[in-house]
């Protein structure tokens, strides 16, 4: 396993993954959009699906939405499945956690706007 970096871009919409090459150094920049105007804003990394692979999850200020990217086993993800907050929430922060012992990450979302929080799970 080698020591990858993952960064969001809100200039330009997306999420970009340096992969490790095991000395110090990676790979190129490897760029994943978030659509227009999503301005992400915060990242986390788990595995949401169960299948060995780490995911990426980032709050999209700009489109009030959370992004999914699911990992493959050779480094690339899927194209970003969203699942909306609330109109104009502004979701600012994200974090991941089994909250209720399920053995599945929740994930919960902290909006800017609305004060209120959102978490989805997986069954």
């Amino acid at each position: 396993n080698q020591t990858d970096i993952v960064v969001v871009d809100n200039a330009t919409n997306t999420i970009g993954i340096l992969l490790g090459n095991g000395n110090g150094s990676f790979q190129d920049q490897i760029t994943y959009s978030t659509g227009y105007g999503s301005l992400p804003i915060a990242l986390v990394v788990g595995d949401f699906n169960k299948d060995n692979q780490l995911d990426i999850v980032v709050a999209n200020y700009g489109t009030d939405n959370i992004g999914i990217f699911f990992g493959y086993d050779n480094g690339t993800f899927t194209g970003q499945k969203t699942y909306t907050t609330t109109l104009n929430s502004k979701p600012s922060s994200i974090a991941v956690r089994d909250l209720n012992n399920d053995y599945y990450l929740d994930i919960i979302v902290t909006n800017y706007a609305t004060g209120k929080d959102w978490n989805i799970s997986w069954p």
